[in-house]
């Protein structure tokens, strides 16, 4: 599988299919994974503790991928996610993401996430962890 399509497969599973649980995540990330975002760093038990909160957080999400280029095993992606809140709320992100990519899957992931609608409170849903 080309990297980017892993990539792509990831993402929509863990944020469209809201498959978050650590048995799937498991399944596209490598257990070596490192991501940087926005000023934290997470390794993969705090990429699941990250997931377990959007799945605290949000009912619902969509991700659309606005550019995707793939060089060797990197992968950049730009993309918008669309988010409905638990309470209703509504919210919009940009990501702009750097994917490494191995046999074993997503290796790291060095990621800037920006807030383009949606309430203050919110902002940190690109790392959240708790």
């Amino acid at each position: 599988m080309r990297a980017k399509d892993r990539v792509r497969r990831a993402l929509e599973t863990l944020l469209d299919d809201g498959r978050r649980d650590a048995a799937t995540i498991a399944a596209h990330f490598d257990s070596g994974y490192r991501q940087w975002v926005d000023g934290e760093t997470l390794d993969f038990d705090g990429f699941v503790a990250h997931m377990q909160a959007l799945d605290a957080a949000l009912d619902s999400v969509r991700v659309t991928f606005e550019s995707m280029v793939e060089e060797g095993d990197q992968v950049a992606t730009r993309h918008i996610v669309d988010s409905v809140m638990k309470d209703g709320h509504t919210g919009r992100f940009e990501v702009i993401a750097i994917f490494g990519v191995g046999a074993g899957g997503i290796l790291s992931c060095h990621e800037l996430t920006r807030q383009i609608d949606g309430r203050g409170e919110d902002r940190d849903l690109g790392s959240r962890k708790a």
